[in-house]
């Protein structure tokens, strides 16, 4: 059901800021645990271009999920860094475009807006680190497809763009690279590199 509100969710997006901002596209990342079948709608929708990185390998004892491992991260953090915004339903990705320093956008859609409010729910329940995302002093956490619009367009045009940083700042302190395990060095290498942090 939350796979389905989301495709429904990312085809609307798409729809609207394809009216909005022609000339801007939406590039999605699937679910790494999810068939790429899954999302066919999204293939063929000419605002949207579906990213995905590793290779499809089975996991657990009984092999019972596939998962997408061993990508291409720096070519994900590419793709990140280079983009004008960041659209987050809340995943640790975005801690991952706050090191970038690219501009997050976290949606946090009302019931009002059409979608299924699991989508959202399972954010504000969770007691994992993305609850963290959920910061409503920055403009960044958008209640509205319109809230979204007129963000990204702030972003856009530079008029606004310092204001959506500081929430990207403000999420790196709940995070700390230097220390994750040694065989992650390479990762934290490539991210420190892209945003020429040397700390």
């Amino acid at each position: 059901i939350l796979g389905e509100c989301e495709i429904l969710l990312v085809l609307d997006l798409a729809d609207k800021i394809r009216r909005a901002l022609p000339n801007i596209k939406l590039y999605f990342r699937p679910y790494p645990s999810v068939d790429r079948s899954f999302y066919y709608r999204l293939y063929d929708h000419p605002g949207i271009e579906v990213k995905e990185y590793g290779v499809p390998s089975r996991r657990y004892e009984n092999n019972s999920e596939v998962i997408r491992t061993e990508c291409n991260k720096q070519e994900k953090m590419d793709l990140i860094y280079n983009a004008k915004a960041f659209i987050s339903t809340g995943s640790t990705f975005t801690l991952e475009a706050a090191y970038l320093s690219t501009p997050i956008i976290q949606l946090d859609l009302e019931d009002g807006e059409g979608y299924q409010s699991k989508i959202f729910e399972r954010l504000h329940i969770s007691d994992h680190i993305i609850k963290t995302l959920f910061l409503y002093e920055y403009p960044n956490v958008v209640r509205s497809t319109s809230e979204l619009l007129f963000a990204l367009e702030g972003i856009l045009n530079e008029r606004t763009k310092e204001n959506y940083l500081q929430y990207g700042a403000r999420l790196k302190e709940f995070v700390n690279l230097k220390k994750k395990p040694d065989n992650r060095e390479r990762y934290i290498r490539i991210l420190k590199d892209i945003a020429g942090d040397g700390t």
